[in-house]
């Protein structure tokens, strides 16, 4: 799935939800320049966050729900080592992981909060 740099220039909201067969997701610089919320949702097969959401900047919020465990294990900091795509979010404000099953265990991200702002 590709978002091209002219593309979506007034989206605001994007929720990606079941797009069970999405592995890769690209997001050139310039596309969906007023993006301010962002879900990513059962989408099992998308491998990380694309490089390119560290160019929106009006992105405040981040929700990623029932995602595979290496999904979530990718944008967090655990013991002072940041994950492999912490820096493509490290900008968005308030990010939160919630789920369960996919996810792994409930104790382990049933609901992680974090706000750099």
């Amino acid at each position: 799935m590709v978002c091209h740099s002219t593309g979506f220039p007034q989206l605001r909201l994007l929720v990606l939800h079941h797009l069970h067969y999405v592995e890769k997701w690209t997001v050139e610089k310039g596309a969906m320049p007023n993006l301010s919320h962002l879900e990513i949702r059962s989408c099992e097969s998308l491998g990380m966050i694309p490089q390119g959401l560290r160019f929106i900047e009006p992105l405040k919020e981040l929700v990623i729900d029932k995602m595979p465990v290496d999904f979530g294990s990718r944008i967090l900091e655990v013991d002072g080592r940041k994950g492999d795509d912490f820096d493509k979010i490290c900008h968005i404000p308030t990010v939160t992981i919630t789920g369960e099953g996919e996810l792994g265990p409930a104790e382990n991200f049933n609901s992680i909060y974090f706000s750099l702002g």
